[in-house]
């Protein structure tokens, strides 16, 4: 569930709105989280990790009783002078732009905007989305990847979330998987250079499938595998070692 606070202008309060609903839904009961697509900041709060984030997701993190994470503010921008700012993607500066050059690209940061509201939508319940200045700025409207634009892409995710939910929960490792690699012929080759290339393929492809024991009772060779680790970590948790 998500639910979103946009304003008629910066300023306008909606920070301080999201932090209040981020409260009342934690008093509620339900795991809650704040999320900004995108910020503009002179000033930046710096994560357990170190990675840079806006402060406004900090105080609304705070009142959702859940420590500040940057997927909460994926992309910050700081200005560095009167038409060019600092991208921050993820805590971390990635370039110096202009405010040209930043609409320009923006869109190619949408990917990261996703990842990040993916993560927290997996971790929460509901998740309060804050948009940025006013929806109404018609010449921002076209890239725009903070109100509306964001609106419906998190939108997109809800209505997409019970159809690829059953891919996610395997994926996310509640039943057992694995990428099967196919063999290509530069890869193939950096491995056995000395080899032709129909020769270093055939090569690589023996070793893809050893190390995936489909040359033996696969079910068997995993369980064993399995049962393996398991005695590792016993025995290194018996250990002590902090």
């Amino acid at each position: 569930k998500s639910i979103m606070i946009q304003g008629t202008m910066s300023n306008a309060g909606k920070s301080l709105l999201v932090g209040g609903l981020c409260r009342v839904f934690r008093q509620d009961g339900y795991r809650v989280a704040p999320f900004k697509s995108q910020n503009t900041s002179l000033n930046s709060y710096i994560t357990r990790e170190g990675l840079e984030m806006g402060r406004a997701q900090v105080m609304q993190a705070e009142a959702a009783g859940i420590e500040p994470t940057v997927n909460m503010n994926p992309i910050l921008l700081k200005p560095t002078n009167d038409t060019g700012s600092q991208v921050i993607v993820n805590g971390e500066v990635v370039d110096t732009m202009s405010a040209k050059e930043y609409y320009k690209n923006k869109k190619q940061f949408i990917p990261a905007i996703l990842d990040a509201y993916h993560e927290l939508e997996s971790q929460n319940d509901i998740i309060v989305l804050e948009g940025a200045g006013s929806p109404s700025e018609i010449n921002l409207k076209e890239n725009d990847i903070v109100n509306m634009g964001m609106a419906k892409m998190a939108k997109a995710r809800q209505m997409s979330y019970p159809i690829l939910k059953p891919y996610a929960d395997q994926r996310d490792n509640k039943e057992q998987w694995c990428i099967a690699a196919v063999p290509g012929a530069a890869w193939a080759k950096k491995l056995f250079p000395k080899l032709s290339k129909a020769q270093a393929i055939e090569k690589l492809w023996e070793a893809i499938l050893s190390t995936s024991r489909v040359n033996e009772d696969p079910i068997k060779a995993w369980e064993e595998h399995n049962a393996n680790l398991r005695g590792r970590c016993a025995y290194l948790n018996s250990l002590g070692i902090v």
